[in-house]
């Protein structure tokens, strides 16, 4: 039987406009899919819109009294891309870090970034998966 996903809780905060703009790219940092175009998946035509995401999300952080727009914690990804990994955020409030990682690696994340994004600001829970970004746990 399936977990019903946690509340997401707290205010949604904009990305501040020059941080934004810094981050846009032309195609998504997972699948490389170009915006604006449709793609052919193979089973349905998807038109790739841009979303910046939060590697390490927003409300985890902010939990933590740490400022979640950093640059260093945007990636640029198309709307599919966003969805799975959302579906994924889920293991991480639950508790399940390793699960969360894993997860990312799965869908094309780039995990080093994430863990070493999570070290860089301390926190002390990223340290203990590095070997896990660094592919040595499967």
């Amino acid at each position: 039987m399936r977990r019903p996903a946690p509340k997401r809780e707290g205010k949604w905060t904009e990305i501040p406009l020059d941080v934004r703009k810094r981050c846009l790219r032309r195609a998504c940092q997972v699948c490389h899919l170009t915006y604006g175009d449709v793609h052919d998946t193979g089973k349905k035509l998807v038109y790739a819109a841009e979303a910046l995401d939060h590697l390490i999300p927003r409300r985890f952080l902010e939990h933590r009294g740490i400022d979640p727009h950093q640059e260093k914690n945007l990636l640029s990804v198309c709307g599919s891309c966003h969805g799975q990994k959302k579906t994924i955020e889920d293991r991480l409030f639950r508790g399940d870090a390793i699960g969360w990682l894993l997860g990312l690696r799965q869908i094309g994340y780039p995990v080093d970034q994430v863990v070493n994004f999570g070290v860089s600001v301390g926190l002390a829970e990223f340290k203990r998966l590095v070997g896990i970004a660094a592919g040595r746990i499967s």
